[in-house]
């Protein structure tokens, strides 16, 4: 069964390139890759057009001119989605090669939505996806990231675009997780990377009068 791998980026083009490079180590080879980019205005275009000309992996690259947000991101992805199951991906993060190919075999056992365990690393770190999977002692488990999820895949079911400093993944996987089978896999398989323009960390800086600005112009006034 083919996975699309969902990638909602924005500004990330050192990230995502790393991102991308990781996505092509999956031990599980049926998969392509579908990048909705909003409103990028640094090298992310370029860079993915320079990747594409020689990643044996198919890319669907889609482009806003505006910043829109990572809600309304993610639910241009979900209608571009052509295959019955995906994942999420952030374009900061990375994960273990044998990722998809865990997650997949608990979806042909029956589960439809399936987290894994994840640990966290500073944007300055060497680490990168670990070629064996961690295991997570039951008294040390951590909780699962989002990002993390594979899922069957539902198009009824839309993220809030009002929210565009995160949290909006929230409500979407409560609302995903309804009425099915899920399961979580005690093993770290996804990697979050954590730097100043991640938008919790934004999230965390904005002033009462950036709530109705748009993320580019926030990060723009915190990071620039």
């Amino acid at each position: 069964m083919k996975v699309s791998i969902l990638i909602p980026t924005f500004n990330r083009e050192k990230f995502l390139e790393e991102a991308l490079k990781c996505v092509t180590q999956q031990m599980y080879k049926d998969i392509q890759i579908i990048i909705y980019d909003d409103g990028s205005v640094d090298g992310t275009q370029n860079m993915i057009q320079c990747f594409s000309s020689y990643c044996n992996i198919p890319i669907l690259y889609n482009r806003s001119d505006n910043n829109n947000g990572v809600a309304f991101a993610r639910n241009r992805l979900l209608e571009l989605c052509n295959t019955e199951y995906a994942c999420w991906w952030d374009s900061d993060d990375l994960c273990n090669i044998y990722r998809i190919q865990k997650q997949m075999r608990q979806i042909q056992r029956g589960f439809d939505v399936v987290f894994t365990a994840f640990r966290s690393f500073g944007s300055g770190s060497k680490h990168k996806a670990i070629p064996n999977c961690v295991s997570i002692p039951k008294k040390q488990r951590t909780p699962y990231a989002f990002a993390s999820m594979l899922f069957k895949v539902d198009k009824n079911i839309k993220f809030n675009e009002a929210k565009k400093f995160g949290g909006e993944d929230c409500a979407w996987s409560v609302m995903m997780q309804k009425n099915i089978k899920t399961k979580h896999i005690p093993e770290i398989l996804y990697f979050v990377r954590y730097h100043s323009k991640r938008i919790g960390v934004v999230k965390n800086r904005i002033r009462r009068q950036d709530k109705s600005k748009t993320y580019a112009e926030v990060e723009r006034r915190l990071c620039s």
